[in-house]
């Protein structure tokens, strides 16, 4: 888990992650799986993809969703998508107008610390969630 600290690096090494093991393992090919879920975005709202808008996991020197859904695909296995509506503190960071916000106006800060995007604003992290 990434620690939300903007004056630390986050703390998880996602440069270790492994999709080729993943999808081969017996997580997934050996037990016939047909999906899988793969995660986005960890909580300190770094990405683990190339995006024009998000910044991707500073440890993570690799597309790993590309990766993992270009994977899975040749194996017969669906990927869905996990994004999390609830953290996206680097990229409320980068585009405040994203974030939900205290009655005050401020963006709020929830749980560990980090922004949360606005469920009911036009974020891109939240759209299509309902």
């Amino acid at each position: 888990m990434d620690k939300l600290d903007r004056h630390v690096q986050p703390l998880s090494d996602y440069d270790q992650l492994r999709p080729k093991q993943q999808i081969q393992t017996k997580y997934l090919v050996d037990i016939k799986a047909d999906s899988t879920m793969v995660f986005c975005m960890s909580i300190s709202g770094y990405i683990f993809y190339n995006s024009k808008v998000g910044t991707r996991h500073p440890t993570l020197q690799f597309a790993y969703l590309k990766k993992m859904v270009r994977l899975g695909h040749e194996k017969g296995i669906a990927s869905e998508l996990y994004v999390s509506a609830m953290w996206a503190d680097d990229l409320i960071q980068q585009r405040p107008e994203w974030g939900m916000r205290d009655p005050d106006g401020t963006l709020f800060t929830g749980a560990y610390g980090g922004y949360h995007p606005d469920p009911n604003g036009g974020s891109p992290c939240v759209q299509g969630i309902g």
